[in-house]
């Protein structure tokens, strides 16, 4: 049985043609799949906020904004018209 860490370059290095010999193809390989922990590149906690607060109304107005500026920038980055 074969066994290949994909963890070791040496292991998974290409030296021949690509081609497998007919003993290569007839050999039994072992494969181990596992998980590997996840790790989170970007994480932003949502931040909500009550109607009736006392920055509800900025916040509203910010989102408002922003949807606007970013609506008619994918609307024209795509092609599409309002």
């Amino acid at each position: 049985m074969l066994a290949v860490n994909l963890m070791d370059p040496v292991a998974i290095q290409d030296d021949d043609d690509g081609q497998l010999t007919e003993a290569e193809l007839s050999r039994e390989v072992c494969l181990k799949l596992c998980e590997t922990d996840t790790m989170w590149i970007l994480d932003m906690p949502s931040i909500a906020v009550m109607n009736d607060s006392d920055e509800a109304l900025d916040i509203v107005t910010r989102s408002s904004r922003y949807q606007q500026v970013t609506g008619s920038h994918l609307s024209q980055s795509v092609g599409l018209r309002q």
